[in-house]
C-alpha cells in the first residue's frame, strides 16, 4: 500500500518479492505510479494529493481502508461457504 508508489525501499523489496516468486498486490493512489507498474495486480483509489510544507503527504487513506475492508468481508464470505460445503 502507498499512496505515491514511489518509494525506492519499497522498490527494493518488492524486487526481492519477486525474485522469490511472489505475486504482488498493491493498492495505490493511481496505476501510472512505479509500484503499480511492479505489482502483478493493483487496486488504485485516485484521491487529490495534498503535500504539506516540508514534503508530508497527508492525502486520505480513507480508500485504502474501504479496500481492505471490503476485501476481508468478501474472503471471509468464501471461507464460510467453503466450510459450509465441507460440512455437507
Amino acid at each position: 500500500m502507498s499512496v505515491s508508489g514511489e518509494q525506492r525501499t519499497l522498490h527494493r523489496q518488492i524486487n526481492g518479492f519477486k525474485q522469490g516468486h511472489a505475486k504482488i498486490l498493491s493498492i495505490t493512489n493511481t496505476r501510472q505510479c512505479t509500484l503499480a507498474k511492479m505489482a502483478d495486480y493493483n487496486l488504485s483509489y485516485y484521491m487529490p494529493m495534498v503535500v504539506l510544507p516540508g514534503l508530508y503527504n497527508v492525502t486520505s487513506q480513507i480508500p485504502v481502508i474501504y479496500i481492505l475492508e471490503t476485501l476481508a468481508q468478501k474472503v471471509q464470505r468464501i471461507k464460510k461457504k467453503q466450510n459450509e460445503d465441507k460440512a455437507q
